[in-house]
């Protein structure tokens, strides 16, 4: 009987060589040769992505581990992914979902791993298949280290190369020629640098390594003459295969040349001037690059343009300062002016931009003005005296009522005296008005005061207004100059920077007892501002005879010019007669 049940194990083990000859060659191996090829398995199963039982994956990152079973075999129901980190720890089991259907012959099933920052350990079961010693290798995917950018400037910049600071947006001159140098983290086995086009597809502008001009940890672009706006995008290939997470995106702005900026006025004129007149121009021009040139254009209305170039202007300044000292002086005597002409004034001033739309240019505003005679130009400067002596007599009267009610509020000190707490020691008294030794009206008296101070001052400057505006006309004498500057304006600034608010201190640190000192104060200020109002009442008399003598003189021009016209009538008469 056993050797009966030999033979049949010895026939079946025949019958199974000769129908499948690849299974008796595995039971070989293993049974004879003690080898450790696996038995043959009814399921196969391939991992997607792995070399030699290894995949690289970026820090950080998702993994979709795919995994395919060949439709020729049988393909498991279930998939189960075991995985655990590399340094040892729990295996978690993890069921893969089936993906779509079969194509090409595999059915595929997949799951991701959220967020890998360490090696992991893998292992996948389905079926009677098995696939060991899987291993999920975690590196730092490539990334920006730094960026370098040189602009090298339009030729009417004068040319050159300027570095730009680094940045995500980057912002060179507009017509620079713009050099960029990506460094990476790693080693790059590719790398690109694209811009966008308008059709909603990329422009290559530079690639690695086709166009690798150093180490393979970089990679250069250049573009050309930058115009508007562009977006630069790199992405990198690290030696492992992967690619930076996020590409590295910088905006390239070309920054318009501005026009210059031109913020000058007129000192000493107002709306009219005579034939002669001289028209100075203080304030400053400048420009991001350099001025070219600059010009004053004088428009005469229904007549012609004059340009008279600024001859302090060079080629290529940053910066021209028209200072009060030392203005820029427009001569309108050349022009040959009649009074009764308007003119419209104005201040250019043009860059050196050679790029097309050509140079820039910036203008002040233009200040239209009246060409009058010199005799309409003073009655005209004549009539702001005697606004501005009417508005000091205001300020006068303003100053003397405050002194006034402080001498009133002196002879009622002896009613308010048993008012009067007593202090303790080392305290002031406090008067029965709770100002603490100073009255209410020594208060009223400094704000007075102080207010007057702020008045007189612009009035002393409105008088030297008038003065440069009659020197800028060419009608300045020294008759005049000692009439505007030395009786009136300069001892009204006298007053309003001394005077007056030394007075207005006094007034509000004055106690009870200082009130009579204080009242002497008060009129020594009202007689020294009074004795400036008589200068002024004076001046408006003398002008009142000027202009009795300018009917005079008119007068006599009209009687000469009508003896003239009759005397010629006269010789004709005489001609005709036979």
């Amino acid at each position: 009987a056993t050797a009966l049940v030999g033979a049949a194990a010895l026939l079946t083990v025949a019958a199974t060589v000769v129908a499948r000859p690849s299974l008796a060659g595995v039971w070989t191996r293993r049974m004879l040769l003690l080898d450790d090829t696996p038995w043959p398995r009814r399921t196969r199963l391939e991992a997607e992505g792995f070399v030699d039982g290894v995949r690289t994956v970026a820090r950080g990152s998702d993994v979709d581990l795919v995994v395919h079973a060949d439709a020729a075999g049988e393909v498991p129901e279930v998939v189960d992914l075991r995985f655990r980190p590399a340094r040892g720890g729990t295996w978690r089991v993890e069921r893969m979902g089936v993906r779509g259907g079969i194509e090409s012959g595999r059915q595929a099933f997949g799951h991701v791993i959220k967020g890998v920052t360490e090696d992991m350990e893998l292992e996948v079961r389905g079926g009677d298949a098995r696939i060991r010693g899987l291993r999920v290798a975690a590196v730092d995917a490539p990334a920006l280290e730094r960026l370098e950018c040189t602009a090298t400037l339009p030729a009417y910049l004068g040319g050159g190369e300027r570095t730009v600071a680094a940045s995500r947006v980057l912002q060179v001159p507009r017509g620079s020629t713009v050099d960029l140098v990506f460094h990476a983290t790693k080693p790059l086995a590719a790398a690109a640098v694209s811009s966008p086009s308008g059709d909603g597809g990329d422009v290559t502008i530079a690639s690695l390594p086709d166009a690798a001009q150093g180490p393979a940890r970089s990679i250069a672009a250049r573009l050309g003459p930058v115009e508007g706006e562009r977006t630069i995008v790199a992405r990198f290939t690290d030696t492992d295969g992967l690619a930076n997470r996020e590409p590295v995106a910088v905006v390239v702005i070309a920054v318009p040349d501005e026009p210059p900026r031109v913020a000058v006025r007129m000192r000493g004129i107002s709306t009219a001037v005579t034939p002669r007149a001289l028209v100075p121009l203080v304030g400053g021009i400048s420009d991001d690059h350099g001025i070219a040139s600059a010009e004053v254009t004088v428009d005469v209305e229904g007549g012609t343009t004059t340009v008279l170039p600024v001859e302090r202007v060079r080629s290529g300044t940053a910066a021209v300062e028209f200072t009060d000292d030392a203005p820029e002086s427009v001569s309108l005597e050349p022009l040959a002016l009649v009074p009764g002409a308007s003119l419209a004034l104005r201040l250019r001033a043009r860059d050196g931009c050679t790029l097309d739309g050509g140079a820039n240019e910036g203008a002040s505003d233009a200040w239209s003005l009246d060409v009058v005679t010199p005799e309409a130009l003073m009655a005209m400067l004549e009539a702001r005296e005697i606004l501005l002596r009417r508005r000091f007599e205001s300020v006068v009267s303003d100053l003397t009522l405050a002194r006034e009610r402080l001498a009133v509020d002196e002879g009622a000190d002896d009613d308010r005296a048993d008012a009067t707490a007593p202090a303790a020691e080392g305290q002031e008294p406090v008067d029965a008005d709770g100002a603490g030794g100073v009255t209410l009206e020594s208060a009223r008296l400094a704000e007075s005061a102080a207010r007057a101070a702020g008045e007189t001052a612009e009035i002393a400057g409105a008088f030297r207004a008038i003065l440069a505006e009659v020197g800028n006309n060419r009608l300045l004498t020294e008759e005049l100059e000692n009439r505007l500057e030395r009786q009136i304006a300069a001892p009204l600034a006298a007053i309003a920077t001394g005077d007056l608010p030394g007075l207005s201190a006094r007034a509000r640190g004055a106690n009870a007892g200082d009130r009579t000192a204080l009242l002497a104060g008060a009129d020594a200020v009202l007689a020294k501002m009074r004795a400036v109002l008589d200068k002024m009442m004076e001046l408006e008399s003398y002008n009142e005879v000027i202009e009795l003598l300018r009917d005079v003189i008119r007068t006599q021009e009209e009687i000469r010019t009508e003896t003239l016209r009759r005397q010629r009538q006269r010789a004709k008469e005489a001609l005709e007669r036979p």
